[in-house]
């Protein structure tokens, strides 16, 4: 394995062992870590070390607003490396069964709750072990992946802490009113993000547009994860206050802009309040919008099999937590029409009929 002169960690030879990787790096980055942070989720708290420049910024720029003190005690720790800005050549396979999953490959490494996880799409390694309670992930090079490969790290180290906790993460946004806390779940495509920039403008204090952390207890709370809001060119343009701040200027034609909240309007970036109600949005087609009294059921079925995509692991507790939720919720459904203020105004009436 190749580690850089500027390394006093010396390296002569290649490890074909993965826990040799791991205490190898871990001690070069308490050298060279090039961004650090301390960063709490609510009943979860992170301490994430990245070496690289580039993937310094971009993993913990959407994190700002989590920050916390460095001297706080952390339940996890991340660490990611940049292969190409550090010089250090990924994990050696040798010896490991793989099991191959589309285009990742998960590799056991002991009886441990530990796993190797190979995305050979864009030549990343995770390495987990629940039980040291730290991951490491190497990137072969950040300057040329998507920021969401970047920000899957953070997502699935979360995942994995939240194993048999009090706590999960769910694909939904999470809005606020005054003192009312609206979770809005449905697949991509549904109308999340564009409903999230919108109340946003109106308003509205929002706990993240994609994926949300909620302590599934008798009251459920939900903290943000992430600081972003991912928008496509027409509701870019729809909401041109978020242009100046988009990170992501030369994405694809299929990609979203992302703008990081923090620096657009943090302000309106809100968490840890208590959620009410959860709605189940779609996209209608029709000029307006209208919220009606819904199923468990129907939640459940919106929540459960887009946040069990996301997640890709420890599946039957990711279902167990979104019946949990859906059963300590109102449940209704929010049937998102073209004129987005107008869904908006109907999402505000809605939650001022709650509070009376």
């Amino acid at each position: 394995m190749n580690f850089p002169e500027r390394s006093e960690v010396g390296v002569d030879i290649q490890f074909h062992l993965t826990s040799t990787f791991a205490s190898r790096v871990l001690a070069y980055a308490r050298q060279n870590a090039t961004g650090k942070i301390c960063a709490a989720f609510g009943p979860a708290t992170l301490r994430i070390e990245i070496c690289g420049m580039i993937l310094s910024s971009i993993a913990l720029d959407p994190l700002r607003h989590a920050a916390t003190s460095p001297t706080a005690p952390v339940d996890f720790h991340l660490l990611m490396i940049d292969g190409k800005d550090t010089g250090i050549d990924a994990p050696a396979l040798d010896g490991l069964a793989a099991f191959h999953n589309g285009r990742e490959r998960r590799i056991k490494i002991d009886s441990r709750r530990s796993a190797l996880t190979v995305n050979e799409e864009w030549n990343t390694r995770c390495l987990i072990d629940a039980d040291k309670r730290h991951s490491i992930v190497w990137i072969a090079d950040a300057a040329t992946i998507p920021e969401w490969v970047i920000y899957d790290q953070i997502k699935d180290a979360l995942h994995w802490l939240s194993y048999e906790s009090n706590f999960g993460l769910f694909h939904a946004a999470a809005l606020r009113l005054g003192a009312v806390g609206c979770l809005i779940a449905g697949k991509g495509g549904s109308g999340k993000s564009t409903t999230t920039a919108a109340a946003i403008a109106h308003g509205f204090d929002t706990a993240g547009d994609d994926i949300v952390l909620v302590e599934t207890t008798n009251v459920p709370r939900v903290h943000a994860v992430f600081d972003t809001v991912k928008l496509d060119d027409k509701s870019l343009a729809r909401f041109s206050q978020f242009e100046p701040f988009v990170r992501n200027p030369r994405r694809g034609p299929d990609d979203k802009a992302i703008v990081h909240l923090f620096d657009s309007s943090r302000g309106r970036i809100a968490s840890g309040f208590p959620l009410h109600v959860i709605l189940h949005a779609h996209l209608t087609g029709e000029q307006q919008s209208r919220i009606v009294k819904s199923s468990p059921s129907d939640a459940f079925r919106a929540l459960a099999p887009s946040s069990l995509l996301l997640l890709r692991a420890q599946g039957r507790q990711v279902a167990a937590n979104c019946a949990k939720l859906v059963g300590r919720l109102g449940t209704y459904a929010f049937e998102i029409g073209t004129d987005t203020d107008a869904a908006v105004a109907e999402l505000a009436g809605f939650v001022d009929q709650l509070k009376q």
